[in-house]
């Protein structure tokens, strides 16, 4: 099942040339501003956990994490292929993914789906069970059989829709009150900040007319 509080943003940067030297020098560069962010927002922050993994410079996972909120920050460096009128043209890129979910509110969203199908589905049979147990005690077997197809499917139908119906509101208690007890301490609001600002800055660093040009000409790190 999806996340259902993800949200995602994606960038992709081009770089000029053909070189993968000087690509993955930018490249590398555009992840360690990404790293100075991360670490001067939550690097002194002793209620969130950093943990970065890099397969490969360029290639890095960056996990962010507070509670039952996470931001990911996915990185990937490599070559990709572009097609016009000249035929095939390979060219490097980096591309960043980050996304924000919150674990324990996804782990209560699909609480509320089973919630839901259990009541649906013992609403169903106890419906069955009035029906047979009405036909029963008013000694109609005989001129329920004609009907009987019928309505039992519309007893089930309707009484598993009551017990979806009651499902969906327990459900969205239960939502309701995990979703509460983290806003009372303050880990909605301030988690809804920091994924705020963390796409600001990705817009930002992966923007090169913001000025986050790396001059490979010159072998360093250069604003321009």
């Amino acid at each position: 099942m999806e996340s259902a509080t993800e949200a995602k943003i994606m960038r992709t940067v081009d770089f000029d040339g053909d070189e993968r030297e000087a690509a993955l020098k930018e490249a590398v560069f555009l992840q360690e501003r990404v790293d100075e962010y991360v670490a001067a927002s939550f690097g002194s922050r002793h209620h969130y956990q950093v943990n970065k993994t890099q397969a490969s410079p360029g290639n890095t996972l960056t996990s962010i994490r507070r509670g039952s909120g996470e931001i990911i920050i996915e990185t990937n460096f490599g070559q990709n292929t572009r097609y016009g009128p000249g035929g095939a043209h390979k060219y490097y890129c980096t591309y960043v993914e980050v996304s924000h979910k919150n674990h324990a509110l996804d782990q209560a969203v699909k609480t509320t789906e089973t919630v839901k199908w259990c009541l649906q589905a013992s609403f169903g049979v106890l419906g069955a069970l009035i029906f047979f147990t009405l036909i029963q005690l008013t000694g109609a077997v005989a001129q329920a059989k004609r009907a009987m197809g019928i309505g039992m499917v519309f007893v089930i139908m309707s009484c598993a829709a009551i017990g979806g119906f009651a499902g969906t509101l327990v459900g969205r208690w239960y939502y309701r009150l995990r979703y509460r007890s983290q806003e009372n301490s303050g880990e909605i609001d301030e988690l809804e900040d920091d994924w705020a600002n963390m796409q600001e800055t990705i817009e930002i660093i992966f923007d090169k007319s913001q000025g986050f040009n790396f001059d490979h000409a010159r072998g360093a790190n250069h604003y321009e």
